[in-house]
C-alpha cells in the first residue's frame, strides 16, 4: 500500500484554498445550503485569477422565457469582437451545476465571460427552476424549454454542456430536439 501513499496527500493549492472555505456544519435549510454555495463561489470568483474578461468585448441580455406553470431567466452573452469577425457565432448553452438545488446565473459567469470573449462564441446561461420547490422533472424541462428557445435563432452550432449533475439536461433535451 505505501506505493499509492503519495495520493492520501492533497495536493498544495487544493489545500491553501479549501483552507480559506467557510466552515460550517452540515444543514438541512435549502436556504442556508443556498447562502453558503453562492458564499463559496463568489470566493471563487474573486480569488481566481486566471478569470478576467475584457467587457468591453461583449453584450449581455436577460431574456425571460416562459415555461410550463412559470418563466426562467436565461443570460444571453455575445461576443462583440473589436475590429474581429461580426459572427454569427456557433452557441455555447450552459446549465450550471448544484444538485438541482443550488446554483444560479452568477454560478459559472466569469468563466462562460471569458469563454464568449476569447473564444468568440455566443453563450446562454439557462437559469432553471431549483428543487425542492420544482422537483423533478422541472430542470429537465426547463433546460429543453431553453435549448428550443434559442434554436428558433441562426447559430453556426450548437453546444449544450452542463455542469456537475446539471450534465445530464442538456443530453436529455439535445436528444429531444
Amino acid at each position: 500500500m505505501s506505493q499509492y501513499a503519495h495520493l492520501s496527500v492533497a495536493d498544495p493549492e487544493f489545500a491553501e484554498a479549501s483552507a480559506h472555505l467557510p466552515k460550517s456544519d452540515p444543514t438541512d435549510d435549502v436556504t442556508e445550503m443556498r447562502r453558503r454555495f453562492d458564499s463559496m463561489v463568489k470566493w471563487g470568483h474573486e480569488n481566481n485569477k486566471l478569470l478576467s474578461t475584457p467587457t468591453s468585448e461583449l453584450r449581455v441580455e436577460e431574456h425571460k422565457m416562459p415555461v410550463d406553470g412559470g418563466e426562467i431567466t436565461a443570460k444571453c452573452m455575445i461576443s462583440t469582437p473589436t475590429g474581429g469577425s461580426a459572427g454569427p457565432f456557433p452557441l455555447f448553452v450552459n446549465y450550471h451545476g448544484g444538485g438541482y438545488v443550488v446554483g444560479g446565473l452568477s454560478t459559472d459567469e466569469p468563466w462562460l465571460r471569458q469563454i464568449c470573449v476569447e473564444q468568440q462564441v455566443s453563450v446562454v446561461d439557462v437559469d432553471y427552476r431549483l428543487g425542492p420547490e420544482f422537483p423533478w422533472p422541472y430542470s429537465h424541462e426547463d433546460s429543453y424549454a431553453a435549448l428550443k428557445w434559442r434554436i428558433t435563432f441562426s447559430f453556426m452550432q450548437i453546444y449544450p454542456k452542463g455542469s456537475s449533475s446539471a450534465e445530464r439536461p442538456p443530453v436529455v433535451a439535445s436528444q429531444q430536439v
